[in-house]
């Protein structure tokens, strides 16, 4: 996107991209934590002294600073921070023209679609 601070409603490209790059980011994450439970589960109780997953679970359990929420928290930030900074670039010459202002609302959307599962991870089991 470095070419196109130049024009400054470039920016309004980032947030959906931004959006679908943490979606993306989370379900890698969400089904690494399937395979880790799978081979917790099926595997390691079949092979007497592979118990990785089993002692990592122990040792780290879904509380505490390296808990999910945190994972989700710093991740996320990072999105949301950065699609509020090009928010900002792109609304930072005014007035908007009409393909902005509608660039605007659906990167406000995309915004809010970040935020949602955010908010659920953090208050899941509390």
């Amino acid at each position: 996107m470095g070419f196109g601070l130049k024009n400054d409603s470039v920016a309004f490209i980032y947030p959906p991209l931004a959006t679908f790059l943490a979606f993306g980011w989370a379900q890698n994450d969400y089904r690494i934590g399937q395979i880790a439970q799978y081979i917790r589960d099926k595997i390691e109780i079949q092979y007497f002294g592979f118990c990785w997953e089993t002692s990592m679970e122990i040792l780290y359990p879904e509380t505490g600073f390296g808990s999910w929420r945190f994972v989700v928290l710093s991740h996320g930030g990072i999105f949301a921070v950065t699609e509020l900074m090009a928010i900002g670039i792109g609304i930072s010459h005014t007035p908007l023209s009409g393909i902005e202002k509608f660039l605007l609302a659906v990167d406000l959307v995309f915004f809010v679609f970040l935020l949602i599962p955010m908010w659920k991870a953090w208050f899941r089991n509390t």
